[in-house]
């Protein structure tokens, strides 16, 4: 290779590399195939608590002011790193499970436009994180959740998510 706009330099940084892999299946196969788009603006481990949250919401018409509490059970990876009942900025709240499953009962949606400073802030949002309580399961995969509402007038709502961005089913 010859010439000032050529760049076909014999570089890797891998501690051994394998040339061959980068051509192999070139031509048929194809890597965007197996890529996925993030549904919500959050961690991907907040996924299905957002997705049983939003179906519940939407199925039970559950009015945001009447939730007396909201269990969550999740893989341990997810309370790990995504138990933030208080977040301070647009930052934490997107890895937040509470701060997601309060969005997705006040506003029946998951957007950018609800993980504002704005929206991190307001007080009806800051009043139901506060009544999400996550608990880690070892038994519940990294792509499911299971949600439990608890209404003030004693009713109890339960939704599971097996595989994020599947249909829900209730307990």
């Amino acid at each position: 290779v010859t010439g000032v706009q050529t760049c076909a330099l014999p570089i890797s940084y891998a501690s051994k590399p394998v040339p061959e892999a980068a051509l192999a299946g070139l031509g048929t196969k194809w890597e965007l195939a197996a890529l996925a788009y993030k549904p919500y603006p959050s961690g991907f481990v907040v996924h299905p608590v957002i997705d049983a949250c939003l179906d519940a919401a939407r199925k039970h018409a559950i009015d945001a002011a009447q939730i007396e509490r909201i269990d969550l059970q999740v893989n341990p990876l997810a309370v790990q790193l995504c138990n933030r009942p208080a977040p301070a900025n647009r930052t934490q709240a997107m890895v937040s499970l509470q701060h997601w499953s309060a969005v997705s009962f006040l506003y029946r949606q998951a957007t950018v436009a609800e993980v504002t400073d704005a929206m991190v802030h307001a007080p009806a949002m800051a009043e139901l994180r506060l009544k999400v309580f996550p608990a880690a399961s070892g038994e519940v995969g990294r792509e499911a959740a299971t949600v439990s509402v608890t209404l003030k007038e004693g009713r109890r709502i339960g939704l599971t998510v097996t595989r994020a961005e599947e249909h829900t089913s209730e307990l």
